[in-house]
């Protein structure tokens, strides 16, 4: 045992981090297609905003940032002379205000290493003290990273401390609580070090995967633990051998399902949920087999201090309440129900950071003084020139129909304004020195880009865009109209993947209520076994709505990690009970143990409210929520239907 933590503590140091999220969508995609064709037929860079107070003087700071080798040129309001009214700055973009605040934007190129060269910008900003705003793809990646780093190096040891207290507060003795949870923060390391050498990156997707083997983990090594305190036995190798016995096959059968719960998102068609199921039953395993090989014999150096309690003590208001828990259990299952409609299917770039992150923030600002936002491009492939008296009237109804859902758009007709209203001559090098950022006309292929930044970055905004550009396909002089951006992605790949979630959720319940019928060998017994969690499962969803949650692909798993944890609870009871035969004996055994193991992965996941990323803390919010809720509803529903056992 010690040679394996201090081995895999040792390639530990190997680990790498990045903020890497897997694909959203496969080739077939059509936004894809769309990107793809994009990106050959147009010159598009990759773009970073920079906002910077009025106060601060904007050409020192492009002179600072163009001595980068990565950035060919930098664009701002200085570039043009000081002849030019405010106004027009304002409307292309390049000045405006924020909350009172006036600020200049700094259009910076940037030709290659986007995430470094965004590092080395930050590096500048904080040598020279510039108080600025960032917005880009790249920019994105970079904090990403950092929040990334944050998680696993605080994260990860404040959980290991959380639920040693858990430990700790279950069987009251310091120096039980420190064998017994040993063997899940050996297999935490073993994880680490795993990845680590097999040239695994920590990532968005797996960053949890310390956390997770921590908490969820540990379910074995509670029930263990405190039934070795419960056992008569005085000699702690027997009184070990006994505990090991009598609970193996009911801690087989619960990290088993919840391995098959984390596996079932293996079927979901996305490499990103792929990467979260097998990341999280490859810890689960590594918890389940240290626990089982290490805490016998560490059990036996535990010195009792007080006997494990196994009388009803105050769960003896199930056993009075008898058949009316079921009253109680179908109004809880009811009320949360109702939410479920007021749930809503969102997912974006956006919806991973927290409202008041510097990032989002960075982001209000650029948007609030330009419109420039995460944007999102359309095509128009054309039989005729782009100068034909038609596309531009084409151009001019296509505007005017998303005047209400874009900010700004940049397309050769607004250029074509532009010219209009600054009609100096010798200003042509200054526009042509913006027109460079965007090529909008391809010759060759005679396709047209339009640039549209939406109002808002949401599901119904983008859904109503793409339905503007897709009225175009018939229009005259139009061959095809090609709608692509991030946005668009992640839309499709939480409507595909949400339903790949639904159907594993159904095949997942099938298989656990099979095994279940196995375990206990009663079909009757399989299948009431699973109503609590089945019905917990139900009102996740309930809960989503109930808090405003987004439904994405990322909240919605929780309902795979409860259901494989969440049963858990109704295997150990049931076992109990079929084993002792009498109720009070199986919940006095099995109460506390349910509760203190719910409470525990609800403390432990709780940890995330204090996350950086916001689905993090969702993802804390609904396992709380999920874990209690699968506890108090399989104590209840089943102490109704088996009062009589009494």
């Amino acid at each position: 045992m010690v040679f394996i933590t201090l081995f895999f503590t040792y390639e530990m140091k190997n680990l790498k981090i990045s903020a890497y999220f897997k694909e959203q969508v496969g080739e077939k995609s059509c936004y894809v297609k769309a990107e793809k064709y994009i990106i050959k037929t147009f010159s598009i860079r990759d773009i970073l905003f920079i906002a910077v107070p009025k106060n601060q003087n904007v050409k020192e700071i492009e002179k600072n940032l163009e001595k980068l080798p990565e950035i060919p040129f930098t664009f701002s309001a200085q570039d043009f002379p000081k002849i030019i009214k405010k106004d027009i700055l304002e409307e292309i973009g390049l000045c405006g205000e924020y909350k009172g605040e006036e600020y200049n934007l700094i259009l910076v190129t940037i030709s290659r290493s986007p995430e470094d060269t965004v590092r080395k910008i930050r590096k500048i900003a904080r040598e020279n003290g510039w108080k600025i705003y960032m917005f880009g793809n790249a920019y994105f990646s970079v904090v990403a990273l950092d929040y990334v780093n944050r998680i696993l190096k605080i994260f990860t040891p404040i959980g290991l401390v959380i639920m040693l207290l858990v430990f700790y507060a279950r069987l009251r003795s310091f120096g039980a609580a420190v064998l017994a949870f040993l063997p899940t923060g050996i297999a935490t390391v073993v994880v680490l070090g795993a990845y680590a050498m097999i040239g695994k990156i920590i990532t968005m997707e797996n960053v949890l995967m310390p956390i997770i083997t921590l908490v969820m983990g540990s379910a074995s090594a509670i029930h263990l633990s405190a039934t070795y305190l419960s056992e008569e036995e005085k000699d702690p190798f027997l009184k070990s051998y006994n505990a090991f016995k009598s609970v193996f096959y009911p801690m087989f059968m619960a990290s088993l399902t919840t391995i098959i719960g984390f596996l079932s998102l293996c079927f979901v068609d996305s490499p990103a949920v792929k990467e979260l199921g097998k990341s999280g039953a490859f810890g689960i395993t590594a918890a389940s087999l240290s626990t089982w090989f290490f805490l016998p014999p560490l059990m036996t150096f535990i010195k009792e201090k007080k006997k494990e309690r196994t009388d009803v003590g105050y769960f003896s208001i199930l056993l009075k309440l008898k058949r009316k828990n079921l009253v109680f259990f179908v109004l809880f299952v009811l009320f949360f129900t109702l939410f479920i409609p007021t749930a809503k299917k969102e997912f974006n770039s956006t919806v991973f950071f927290r409202k008041n992150s510097s990032l989002l923030e960075g982001m209000r600002v650029v948007q609030s003084i330009s419109g420039f936002n995460i944007p999102v491009f359309v095509s128009f492939k054309l039989d005729r020139k782009s100068d034909d008296p038609e596309v531009m009237e084409l151009l001019k109804n296509f505007e005017k129909r998303i005047d209400g859902l874009a900010s700004r758009v940049i397309s050769p007709l607004t250029i074509s304004n532009l010219f209009k209203k600054i009609n100096i001559p010798f200003l042509s090098s200054f526009l042509r020195k913006y027109l460079s950022f965007f090529l909008l006309y391809n010759e060759k292929d005679r396709s047209m880009l339009v640039i549209v930044f939406p109002k808002r970055i949401d599901t119904e905004t983008h859904i109503k865009i793409k339905e503007v550009a897709d009225s175009f396909k018939n229009a005259p002089g139009v061959r095809n109209v090609l709608v692509a951006g991030d946005t668009y992605k992640y839309i499709e790949m939480n409507e595909k993947v949400l339903k790949d979630q639904l159907k594993s959720v159904f095949i997942v319940i099938l298989v656990i209520t099979l095994s279940m019928i196995v375990m206990l060998k009663n079909a009757l017994w399989g299948v009431i076994s699973v109503v609590p969690i089945a019905s917990t499962i139900l009102n996740i969803f309930g809960v989503i709505g109930l808090f405003r949650i987004p439904l994405n692909i990322i909240t919605a798993y929780v309902a795979n990690i409860s259901l494989g944890a969440g049963i858990d609870y109704a295997i150990h009871f049931l076992y109990a009970l079929k084993k002792l035969k009498k109720i009070e004996l199986a919940l006095g055994l099995t109460g506390r143990n349910i509760l203190a193991n719910a409470f525990g992965i609800g403390l432990g996941f709780s940890l995330l409210l204090f996350s950086p990323l916001a689905v993090h803390v969702h993802i804390g919010i609904l396992m709380l929520v999920s874990m209690l809720m699968a506890s108090i509803y399989t104590l209840m529903f089943l102490c109704g239907i088996f009062a009589k056992r009494g």
